[in-house]
């Protein structure tokens, strides 16, 4: 239900997104773009948040709270009342450029030392014009 109107949005193919590409799919044009997901530690979450910005990104999305064990150990333990030591989740939706121009900046903070897990994942979007 997207403002009180129904959408019916049937995807039945198992076809690869292409960057670029928009197609109709039932009553709604659907356009390809890529969530990019960036876990770090908190107090590098503003680097991120300005590497977006700088890169040209729309906006984003910071989830807090985030914990788990890895390679580097546990981070962020449930209940950790610094906040400081846990990890964020920063996520944006973009385009092929801003999404280039972002892993390009991720990279700089890998090589500066900064653990960072980054994952990308094809999406289609209803409202193109909302990400960049």
């Amino acid at each position: 239900m997207l403002g009180g109107v129904t959408i019916s949005v049937p995807i039945a193919d198992d076809t690869p997104i292409t960057q670029g590409h928009s197609e109709r799919s039932g009553l709604v044009e659907l356009f390809d773009k890529t969530r990019v997901s960036i876990i770090v530690e908190e107090a590098f979450c503003p680097d991120v948040l300005r590497l977006i910005d700088d890169s040209g990104g729309s906006g984003y999305t910071v989830y807090r709270g985030i914990f788990g064990r890895g390679k580097h150990g546990q981070r962020g333990e449930y209940g950790d009342l610094d906040g400081i030591s846990g990890n964020v989740e920063v996520v944006t939706i973009a385009g092929p450029e801003v999404t280039g121009r972002i892993l390009e900046g991720i990279t700089t903070l890998i090589d500066k030392g900064v653990i960072v897990i980054v994952h990308l994942a094809d999406v289609r979007v209803v409202r193109d014009d909302h990400f960049a």
